[in-house]
């Protein structure tokens, strides 16, 4: 999994990713879901710099 985080998550799959859940926590904003726009924020922050793919355990995760 880790081999494949490597070569599905390039630098721009990372940002486009990042732009989606950006997205995605505006409509939990606009919905009131504080807790699930906490979770957006978290996944955000662990991926938005991110420059070994494979040693990060959330976007291996989303491989499996």
């Amino acid at each position: 999994m880790q081999e494949m985080a490597k070569g599905i998550f390039t630098p721009e799959r990372i940002l486009r990713l990042v732009a989606e859940l950006k997205a995605y926590r505006r409509e939990l904003a606009a919905a009131g879901d504080k807790t699930a726009i906490l979770w957006a924020t978290s996944a955000i922050y662990y991926i938005e710099r991110e420059e070994e793919p494979g040693m990060n355990s959330f976007l291996v995760n989303l491989c499996a």
